[in-house]
């Protein structure tokens, strides 16, 4: 990634290129985030972009690259909040999740969906099959479940599972640990 300073130079000048690799270090990030509120991909994809939106038009108004890393998490759990209040019949629970939403220490939040954002990239590095190994695993499916869905031996389910984790382990280092809680 460029220097802060080029950074925020090319987002002043109306740099795209620039524009799309902010786009692409926190789309993720903040799909994820707005996620674990709405629970609905389409909303949060509209939320994120709409964001990104925002920020674009009013790019020439941030000087740092936190405060646009800041500005966009804070426009997303906005969205979510207002969503929320206006969906009172989805959320059994909308008290207790406005007040999360409102009270929650928003830089533990973006942390922890940086480590997501963090797996899943090294996850999507995978080859096809042990990328395909790996998700089902985090989708709860045991290993002779995958076996079946996937046509393959127990026995290779259990071997692209261990080099696959094997590699990540590698990849994340530290992370790792999180990628367990996953699983």
């Amino acid at each position: 990634m460029l220097a802060e300073k080029q950074i925020i130079e090319g987002i002043y000048a109306g740099n795209t290129a620039i524009f799309k690799e902010i786009f692409d270090t926190y789309y993720l990030p903040l799909r994820s985030f707005a996620y674990r509120y709405v629970e609905n991909e389409a909303i949060t994809d509209d939320f994120v972009q709409d964001a990104f939106l925002v920020f674009w038009e009013r790019r020439l108004d941030f000087a740092l690259l936190s405060s646009i890393k800041s500005f966009l998490f804070t426009t997303v759990k906005n969205s979510c909040l207002n969503w929320v209040k206006r969906e009172q019949v989805k959320f059994r629970n909308q008290e207790q999740l406005i007040h999360a939403l409102e009270t929650e220490n928003e830089e533990s939040a973006i942390l922890e969906e940086e480590v997501h954002a963090r797996i899943y990239e090294a996850i999507r590095n995978l080859s096809p099959q042990a990328r395909d190994v790996v998700l089902y695993s985090m989708e709860g499916l045991s290993n002779p479940e995958i076996a079946a869905k996937m046509n393959l031996s127990l026995n290779t389910i259990k071997t692209v599972k261990l080099r696959a984790y094997r590699i990540l382990r590698a990849k994340l280092g530290s992370l790792a640990y999180f990628l367990f809680l996953f699983l």
